[in-house]
């Protein structure tokens, strides 16, 4: 049986090639999912039966083309699907059609091993939409994926997108053909391709701004600039989420005879009618602003590949010449765990090429391979990249300090749930590392004691208790919950050893310390550590170091993003508690000490303006926990809770306040951060699920408008935005999110609650 339609084909013929095209003809069918014609039943006397079979050869050739162009077959598409179904295919393209049938797209040129031919028409096309002010009529049947269609004119905008389309160093598995699987998730509405459009960051962006009257030449150009650079946060921030929507979609070994590469971040703008494009450039812009956004984008392309893909491919293929590829596609790999078995030469050879981006690709790939299984090789070389795991005699080493604040981070990955105590107490150390002389000591140390903090708590994750009773030592002065309450809540600095003191003499030249500890540095790290290290014990003692201050003058003395880390880590420690309800979630807030008059019954009585700020906080940090708790379960008391709040709390802000204070202005504008933890919880919760809501959602807020008093420019609002779209289609909806132990861990770590203002934004 071929087809849902029950009819047969059957061939009496001592010719094997038809065969073989009949066998090619299945897989075709099978792996496009789509409907033919009925075809001849030889032994059938109603048929008209072909007896020459040359006839039944090009006829089945012509089916298979035919159901190739629809799914918009490319290298890539042939590559995604098993080996034992992509060979009979190749074989078939690299020796029979490309005479057959000329008026193929590029890409089929490509399959059949005429490059030559797709070559020349990605130029022909080119060369037509670069005519200026020219209506070209192009046949979609030449350029589109379907393969078929008749003449049309396009527009200004179709031929815009046609161009960008044919760039083929575009491909960044967005386009939802590539993956057949994942659309008959979804056969009904285009909700992928819409979110593929929505994700990709190879085509340029259109700069389409109205002129004003009396605008000089010069003028207008430095708007469209301006409007450039800030359409290119959004562009930046798109390879996140794209690394979860695309995340698996390259599934077999085939791909050892494929030349992996990573997509284009296009930041260009191209101004109609005649497209004309505008260089990425601003006076303003920083020199490292497009760092960590061509990283992430190269982490992207490395995720989309499956575990089971030998690395062997991936090394051979490899860029000998340090980029930002380098480096991200190597953590790309690893975590997927493809560097679990790479020899300990190709590791060495990676980090022998002094590039920063190559090094924290490697340190953190080779870590999240070996996540929880205490590799001796893999603990040798993170501590060669961290002074302070180094031994005591050793000789200081020059390491820049995101290299030391990965492998720090990195130690938390391989030693997870083990409970080394020689790497827990050199984190605990870290989480209150001073300054020192040095002056790129000074720069990023609330990033550095946030990875030690992630780091101690991924070692003892759940372990807290048999610390409790510890005694106390002349090298361990105090308990681990004493010290970790006194980076929390402030107190005397710990005296250093006497091998630290040596580092550490010297007074910073950039910030003044005292001999109080600085818990603007050391609560983050800390207060994840020990929710982490009590995670579901409910210890009484930790959640009432936890516990919100019982007055609003000691509310307001604290800092509201550290008392939303208390509440998220608070609840991990009561993490059977949790319940996905409006009572529970008015329990963790600070309403009942801000407004203990008021009565809340529905979502819109917990948000309006005349809140304290300290009450939208703790209410971010209860909905983040919400999305931890229910993660990838789909359960739909707690989506339509946290999602009612995101509505609720947009529908607040887009009001309009004609009467407001001066007070209730500048709250409007602090709390638009909210926005990032309010969304990504349902996105959590509904992990490859492809939610409606969710995306309607983002479809409003990725708008970019000038007005837009909802998202703005911020960089770190796009990433958050574009990551919750990714994470609701997580791997096109193939995958979701598990919340066991490692699990939860890991989305602590991934969608930490406070994001960055820039893209080099690294505290």
């Amino acid at each position: 049986m071929v087809s849902g339609d029950k009819h047969y084909l059957e061939i009496e013929t001592e010719n094997k090639n038809t065969g073989f095209l009949y066998v090619n003809f299945q897989l075709c069918a099978l792996l496009t999912g789509l409907s033919y014609p009925r075809l001849v039943n030889f032994r059938d006397p109603t048929c008209t039966k072909l007896e020459d079979d040359r006839q039944l050869e090009v006829a089945m050739l012509d089916y298979i083309i035919s159901l190739l162009c629809a799914v918009g077959a490319d290298e890539l598409w042939l590559a995604s699907i098993p080996v034992c179904l992509s060979l009979p295919l190749s074989w078939l393209l690299a020796g029979q059609g490309a005479d057959m049938m000329m008026s193929l797209s590029p890409q089929l040129h490509e399959l059949f091993g005429r490059p030559d031919k797709a070559c020349l028409l990605y130029r022909h096309f080119e060369a037509l939409l670069e005519v200026p002010g020219r209506e070209t009529v192009l046949t979609r049947k030449a350029i589109s994926s379907a393969g078929g269609g008749s003449n049309t004119v396009l527009s200004n905008a179709e031929k815009k997108k046609q161009f960008v389309w044919v760039d083929s160093t575009g491909v960044d598995g967005t386009r939802a053909t590539y993956d057949p699987v994942s659309m008959h998730l979804w056969p009904d509405d285009q909700r992928l391709v819409h979110v593929g459009e929505f994700l990709c960051s190879s085509s340029p962006v259109e700069i389409c701004i109205p002129r004003r009257q009396g605008q000089t030449d010069s003028e207008y150009t430095d708007a469209q600039e301006d409007h450039l650079f800030l359409v290119a946060q959004r562009t930046m921030a798109l390879p996140v989420g794209r690394a979860l929507f695309t995340y698996g979609s390259l599934n077999t070994s085939s791909l050892i005879t494929l030349n992996m590469f990573v997509p284009t971040l296009n930041l260009k703008g191209v101004i109609p009618p005649r497209f004309n494009v505008l260089e990425f450039g601003h006076p303003d812009m920083a020199t490292d602003i497009e760092f960590w956004p061509q990283f992430h984008n190269s982490v992207a392309a490395g995720l989309r590949v499956l575990p089971g893909v030998n690395f062997k491919f991936s090394v051979r293929t490899y860029d000998p010449n340090p980029t930002f590829e380098s480096g991200g596609t190597v953590l790309g790999y690893g975590l997927n765990g493809h560097l679990r078995d790479l020899h300990a030469v190709y590791i060495h050879d990676l980090l022998i090429r002094g590039d920063e981006r190559t090094t924290i690709g490697t340190l953190l790939g080779v870590s999240a391979s070996h996540f929880g299984d205490s590799r001796f090789q893999a603990s040798k070389m993170l501590s060669c990249h961290n002074s302070a795991l180094l031994p005591p005699t050793s000789t200081e080493l020059d390491i820049p300090p995101s290299v030391q604040n990965a492998a720090i981070f990195g130690v938390g990955l391989v030693f997870f749930g083990t409970g080394h105590r020689l790497f827990l107490d050199a984190a605990l150390l870290e989480i209150c590392k001073p300054p020192g002389p040095e002056l790129e000591n000074s720069l990023d140390r609330e990033s550095y004691a946030l990875s030690a903090g992630f780091a101690m708590g991924m070692i003892g994750f759940g372990m807290g208790e048999s610390y409790l009773n510890e005694p106390v030592t002349v090298n361990r002065p105090e308990r681990i919950f004493e010290t970790l309450y006194r980076y929390i809540h402030g107190g005397k600095r710990t005296m250093l050893k006497s091998v630290e003191k040596d580092r550490y003499r010297g007074a910073s030249y950039q910030i003044k310390e005292t001999g109080d500890v600085n818990t603007d540095v050391t609560c983050p790290g800390a207060t994840m550590a020990l929710g982490m290290l009590f995670f579901d014990t409910g210890n009484e003692w930790v959640t009432h170091a936890l516990r919100l201050p019982d007055t609003a003058y000691a509310l307001r003395k604290r800092r509201p993003d550290h008392l939303m880390l208390w509440t998220i880590a608070r609840n991990l420690v009561q993490w059977s508690d949790i319940k996905a309800e409006l009572s529970w979630v008015v329990n963790q807030t600070s309403k009942s000490i801000t407004q203990p008059q008021r009565t809340i019954q529905t979502i819109s009585d917990l948000l309006d303006l005349k809140s304290d700020l300290v009450d939208f906080f703790t209410l971010a940090g209860a909905c983040f926990v919400l999305g931890l708790r229910f993660a990838g379960s789909g359960n739909e008391e707690a989506f339509e809770l946290t999602m009612g709040i995101v509505e609720e709390f947009v529908c607040m802000l887009n009001r309009k306040q004609d009467s407001s204070t001066d007070l209730e202005h500048a709250l409007r504008s602090n709390i638009k951060n909210f926005l990032n933890v309010f969304i990504i919880a349902p996105a959590m919760i509904m992990a490859g699920r492809g939610e409606l809501r969710v995306l309607r959602l983002v479809r409003v807020l990725r708008r970019f408008r000038g007005n837009n008093r909802v998202l703005g420019t911020n960089y770190g609002r796009h990433m958050v935005l574009h990551m919750a779209l990714g994470l609701t289609f997580l791997g096109k909806g193939r995958f979701s999110l598990a919340a066991h132990p490692k699990g939860v861990a890991s989305m602590l770590a991934a969608f930490y609650p406070i994001y960055p203002q820039t893209s080099s934004d690294n505290r």
